[in-house]
């Protein structure tokens, strides 16, 4: 498979532990928070952690929070770095604390399908080049097999059209419509919509009334039609229209009710693409309740529909919402499916529908391992635990970190710039699922067999990549403005409560990774932002006795003379697992992935996000096991002809 045929893309993913090393059995092990543990004690390591972090020369770091300001004093909307209560540069703990566990969850092969959210996704693909997919869709909504031996607008068999409605809280009813002759909706262009209702603010218009006037070949072409778009268009349904019709072809139709037409029944569009010239007519609403379809909220088809709203922004549209208000007259017009069980809703004719898998159904079973892992046991957790007679309860328990504000008191910002923030979500399969660049076929939420690639981590960008010309940003919505710190180095505490020697070495090995790693830390990692460094890394073990017999004790003495350096503690954790697990730690496939990628610069190129063309294109992301092997032999081949 030749380079072309692989997507780019500023991140890529570290993929599933072989197992999951459970530090804990269950909850009663853990030591309690009630009391400190002395030296002799497995859970005798109290204390501090202190360190640096340090913005690499080539990159600037953001985090928002600061002071808000709008367009007009910038190209748009945006804010400064976050200050703290003192007027300081700060990163929040949260910040660090979510990063470090991040860590400790790929370090410590921990469980991560909880950080994992389970969704089922929706597409719609009639005409995609990938074959199963397409076919999944439109057996779905009863097209024909062969797109190329489809007609240009081919009706789906199986789609029917109607109303929802709520007739009672969290409880939705489809009704159908009446049929327009032997259709169950009307396909009704704007050419000669336009004509037969004239103008009403009840119907919105994609185009302007000079659309009437052109050819037909004029209409099929998508640059003519473009030059008369209406830029104010805004998807409608007008829930009170009369029209004539005779065997199906609309005569007259009228969004007046003074209009004595003989049927009545609703038109509506949604939003526009190009090339788009159609309304729909949908029949009144059956008065037949047996053909009633019933479903409370939590159904899929209300349920999915509702997520996927929420995931496109959706969820305030007026057009694309469900009725939020009891009773029919607040109905309204919708396409529906029924197929092999399922109920597919939406508000076009090529409606969305869900897959037949969910996320979690593409991670490994090993992810399932009962007990607690060390970020769970670190971080504390809120989750379902067996107990000895095989029933599940809810067990919690609390942190036995702290994590203060990495506080910097000379730290400089940049100038301020602007960032698109969006990037492919996980239904973009090609990229978030394990494909095999072999197979005739791409791996898609449609198999049984799919699995998703893993934990997602940004890769290390040499320098930071071009994002925007301010002056020329046009539409300033999507656009976020950001004033990062450019300069200065910000200091923070990790204060820790009875770990045990191998929790407080994974700690630090989460904090330091190795002696030439970067982290990403913050916003617009996707541009090279956030690239810093964890240096002058410090552990301080408390002397608890003397702590709680000295009153006077105080300073440095404080300590036990055993704190310094990280390297002895990291140590200890690997050994630990080796002897434990029988694992070398480094050798884990997932382990050596995420330290290439916190030690590998990436040039710009090859980290770019794809242009909206390439997506079409399904390219699949590379592997990080292929770059590091591809390294590692280049770096072989170089050894030996030195050798020579």
């Amino acid at each position: 498979m030749s380079d072309k045929t692989y997507a780019t893309a500023p991140f890529n993913f570290i993929p599933f532990p072989e197992k999951v090393l459970i530090r804990y059995t269950a909850a009663e092990s853990l030591p309690r928070h009630d009391r400190y543990y002395g030296s002799e004690s497995e859970y005798g390591y109290s204390g501090e952690i202190s360190y640096k972090i340090e913005i690499a020369e080539d990159s600037a770091l953001m985090i928002g929070g600061g002071r808000a300001w709008k367009k007009e004093e910038f190209v748009c909307d945006g804010q400064d770095f976050f200050k703290n209560s003192e007027g300081n540069y700060t990163i929040p703990g949260n910040s660090i604390r979510g990063l470090i566990r991040q860590n400790v969850q790929i370090l410590g092969m921990g469980h991560w399908k909880q950080d994992i959210e389970d969704t089922v996704y929706l597409y719609r693909d009639w005409l995609s080049t990938d074959k199963k997919r397409r076919t999944f869709y439109r057996t779905a909504l009863g097209l024909k097999d062969d797109p190329e031996d489809a007609k240009p607008w081919d009706r789906p068999e199986k789609l029917r059209a109607g109303y929802i409605c709520q007739d009672r809280k969290d409880h939705y009813v489809i009704c159908p419509a009446e049929k327009i002759g032997e259709k169950f909706f009307v396909k009704i262009s704007e050419e000669k919509l336009r004509p037969m209702l004239g103008e009403s603010s009840k119907v919105h218009y994609m185009y302007t009334e000079e659309i009437c006037g052109l050819r037909p070949s004029e209409l099929k072409d998508k640059n003519v039609i473009s030059k008369y778009r209406n830029k104010n268009y805004r998807p409608y349904y007008c829930t009170y229209v009369t029209f004539n019709q005779n065997q199906g072809e609309i005569s007259a139709i009228s969004a007046d009710r003074q209009q004595q037409n003989r049927y009545r029944g609703c038109l509506f569009s949604s939003g526009y693409i190009s090339g788009k010239r159609a309304h729909y007519l949908i029949g009144d609403m059956s008065r037949n309740r047996a053909e009633y379809l019933e479903l409370d909220a939590a159904d899929n088809a209300i349920r999915l529909y509702k997520l996927d709203l929420s995931r496109t922004k959706k969820e305030k549209h007026p057009f694309y919402k469900l009725p939020d208000q009891i009773g029919f007259s607040s109905r309204k017009p919708i396409f529906y499916i029924q197929e092999k069980g399922h109920i597919y809703i939406g508000m076009t004719p090529y409606l969305r529908i869900f897959y037949p898998h969910s996320v979690w159904d593409g991670i490994p079973d090993s992810q399932d391992e009962v007990g607690l892992d060390y970020a769970e046991a670190l971080f504390g957790f809120r989750k379902k635990m067996k107990r000895e007679d095989g029933k599940m309860h809810w067990e919690a328990y609390r942190s036995r970190l702290s994590f203060t504000d990495a506080v910097s008191p000379k730290a400089k910002l940049g100038k301020k710039t602007a960032i698109l923030p969006g990037e492919p979500k996980a239904s973009c399969y090609p990229e978030y699922l394990a494909q095999n660049p072999e197979a005739e076929e791409l791996s898609s939420y449609i198999d049984e067999d799919f699995q998703i690639r893993g934990m997602k981590q940004y890769w290390l960008i040499q320098g930071m990549r071009p994002h925007g010309i301010p002056k020329k940003i046009g539409n300033s919505r999507v656009w976020r403005g950001i004033r990062p710190v450019q300069t200065g180095s910000f200091f923070g505490k990790i204060y820790y409560e009875n770990l045990t020697g191998d929790e407080l070495g994974l700690l630090l090995y989460a904090v330091k990774l190795s002696e030439n790693a970067w982290q990403t830390l913050g916003m617009a990692k996707a541009y090279g932002y956030g690239k810093v460094r964890f240096t002058d890394i410090q552990v301080k073990n408390d002397n608890l006795e003397k702590l709680y017999s000295d009153f006077f004790c105080q300073g440095e003495e404080r300590y036990l003379q055993a704190s310094g350096e990280p390297g002895p503690w990291i140590d200890l954790y690997k050994t630990y697992v080796k002897e434990r697990y029988e694992i070398e730690i480094e050798q884990e496939e997932s382990i050596r992935d995420f330290l290439y990628m916190k030690t590998k610069i990436m040039d710009q190129a090859g980290t770019a996000y794809q242009q909206l063309g390439e997506f079409k294109e399904k390219r699949i992301l590379r592997r990080v096991r292929d770059f590091r092997t591809e390294e590692e032999l280049r770096k072989t081949a170089t050894q030996e002809e030195t050798l020579l």
